[in-house]
């Protein structure tokens, strides 16, 4: 269970900013898929962000389409049981599958990591909160500039562009996988879900193991196909 977890979120960070509160049937069609905890906490405080957008929750029946284009015809990771529950300010998306627990999906590099397919420890739980708990970090939920001094994006992108919107992203133009550079004067605010559908539409994420405690993660197989 994850409460304790979400307890020290809003020791950490407060109530989501922007919050909304969704309608208690979009909740009822989520219970037994997604842990109990995370839906009462979306109960009690809304879905909202923090860190003035780098990490926002969604609600997951809207971003369907996204899990479609991304796991369609995939016999490990079905769409049907993977759901999306956050993304940060770039497109790294935090989604909980019911078999495997949680998982990450990196849209502008095309990169699926699932933490029970690096040990798979019987008993062993990987709860939806864990990562959030770094986001005080630059290095957590950031995108680093394709320059030789690799800076973190998202605090310059906030001056920049301005704070962004619950629904909202940056997104690079052109596309990092159309060959754009990752760069601040090629971010622009977007609408999420727009935009998450259109990089999902540009190629086939990638499943990264990491095969041993410590060691470098490998590339697995093309999501999609087992």
């Amino acid at each position: 269970m994850d409460t304790d977890w979400f307890a020290q979120l809003l020791e950490d960070n407060g109530p989501p900013e922007q919050a909304m509160h969704p309608k208690p049937e979009q909740l009822a069609e989520l219970e037994g898929r997604l842990p109990e905890d995370l839906l009462a906490f979306w109960r009690r405080y809304g879905i909202g962000m923090w860190k003035q957008g780098k990490f926002q929750f969604c609600l997951p029946q809207h971003f369907n389409p996204v899990v479609d284009r991304i796991f369609t015809d995939d016999a490990q990771l079905t769409p049907n049981e993977t759901h999306i529950v956050g993304f940060s300010a770039f497109g790294e998306l935090l989604a909980w599958n019911e078999q495997h627990q949680r998982l990450s999906i990196n849209l502008p590099l095309f990169a699926v990591r699932v933490p029970k397919f690096n040990e798979d420890k019987p008993g062993k739980s990987y709860p939806v909160a864990i990562p959030l708990n770094r986001l005080e970090f630059d290095n957590s939920f950031n995108f680093f500039e394709d320059t030789p001094e690799a800076e973190p994006l998202f605090s310059r992108a906030r001056k920049r562009l301005g704070e962004l919107s619950l629904g909202e992203c940056y997104g690079f133009v052109p596309a990092l996988p159309l060959g754009g550079p990752a760069r601040l004067d090629h971010l622009q605010r977007m609408d999420a879900l727009v935009h998450f559908s259109f990089l999902a539409d540009l190629g086939r994420c990638r499943l990264f193991v990491r095969p041993t405690p410590g060691a470098q993660e490998t590339v697995v197989r093309p999501i999609g196909s087992s």
